[in-house]
């Protein structure tokens, strides 16, 4: 009888689920960011931007709002637009992930003045965090510009390492705990394959150009000190270091920058994936080429399938004659990207002269070379 009862509930069920008198929760499929995807979160200034209603009275730094929605911000006298930020996925572990600004946003020296110091106490990371007790060299912090206060709480605060340069013998200084950090040298290495080392200089930043140019950026991790010579000699102590590492526009780990030398910021964090809008989908295009090679690209700025171009044979297109080039081309067989070139004329003396008689012979072509020479001949017979 409990059989037969057990059987006659099941089907119930699964006639009530049937009809939609009990909710089933839709099962959806995870859309987890992975390292090496492209995230965006937060908005900076960033490309150079003209309003269509610019502000009568604009104050240095305030955002204002453009007709079209647009935001916008004043430096000096140039506008910026605001834009979201590109975030590369270097790691992801419990829900979190960490990110690497995929350009260099802002310039700033690491610290207002040529010192001896540990990231504990720069004005790079100041500038970073909005820590008031450290000196910041900028009238603003970046997490402060970048990020609304729901954007903030989202971001961990993670306990920052800087190990100790054991070649320079230069000192990391004491663990820190902050929303923002930079990488050190052993993290550049450690996240190379999920990011690219070069990285271009926004707008606001300081580039020239509209696309950005590559740029150095700065690492958290101490540089020279007294020890110039390697390897280090063991009898001098640690010391805390006048420089702080870099990478350079060719993607280099240098240790040369001097503190109070501005230098690229490319900011990191640890931040909730949850917070997180989906990660990006590329759509690439069509074939883009030109005359070395072909790539797709999205809409973002990434570019896949790059290339150089593969081809077939020549195919004449107009033969060429004694005195006239002519024309060939070829196909490349991956994007239909076509190279044209001319062919050389042939040669061989073109249109011979018909000479006097309007006879072809090539010896009358040059009559009056003859003529030259028998008057000179006769002028010579008469003086002798």
């Amino acid at each position: 009888m409990q059989t037969k009862s057990r059987k006659l509930l099941s089907v119930l069920l699964a006639f009530l689920m049937m009809a939609g008198v009990i909710a089933v929760a839709p099962v959806t499929a995870s859309a987890a960011a992975a390292p090496g995807d492209k995230v965006f979160f937060g908005k900076y200034p960033q490309p150079w931007y003209t309003p269509t209603s610019p502000p009568a009275s604009p104050t240095e730094g305030n955002i204002y709002t453009d007709a079209d929605g647009t935001e916008f911000m004043r430096k000096g006298s140039t506008y910026y637009k605001i834009e979201p930020i590109e975030w590369r996925v270097l790691a992801s572990s419990s829900g979190k992930l960490l990110l690497l600004s995929e350009k260099i946003l802002d310039i700033k020296p690491f610290h207002p003045t040529w010192v001896e110091m540990t990231w504990e106490d720069s004005g790079m990371r100041a500038f970073l965090n909005g820590i008031g007790s450290i000196a910041n060299p900028y009238d603003y912090s970046f997490i402060g510009r970048a990020f609304s206060a729901a954007e903030q709480a989202a971001i961990q605060t993670t306990t920052v390492h800087t190990p100790d340069n054991d070649p320079r013998r230069t000192l990391g200084g004491n663990d820190t705990n902050d929303k923002i950090f930079l990488l050190s040298m052993e993290e550049v290495s450690e996240y190379d394959a999920f990011y690219n080392r070069v990285a271009v200089l926004t707008n606001f930043g300081g580039s020239a150009y509209e696309g950005g140019n590559k740029y150095y950026w700065c690492l958290r991790s101490p540089g020279l000190g007294v020890i110039y010579a390697s390897p280090p000699r063991s009898e001098f102590p640690y010391t805390k270091s006048g420089y702080t590492a870099e990478v350079s526009p060719e993607g280099v780990i240098g240790e040369g920058r001097e503190t109070g030398n501005a230098i690229g910021v490319r900011p990191a964090m640890w931040v909730n994936e949850s917070s997180l809008p989906a990660p990006h989908t590329h759509a690439w295009s069509d074939w883009k080429t030109d005359v070395i090679g072909h790539w797709k690209e999205c809409a973002c700025g990434e570019k896949s399938s790059q290339g150089a171009h593969t081809y077939g044979g020549w195919t004449e297109d107009i033969p060429p004659t004694t005195d006239t080039a002519g024309s060939q081309h070829r196909t490349c067989t991956t994007c239909g990207y076509v190279d044209t070139q001319s062919i050389p004329a042939t040669g061989g003396g073109g249109t011979p002269d018909k000479g006097i008689f309007g006879t072809n012979p090539r010896w009358y072509g040059a009559w009056w070379h003859y003529l030259l020479f028998f008057i000179g001949f006769g002028f010579l017979w008469m003086w002798f």
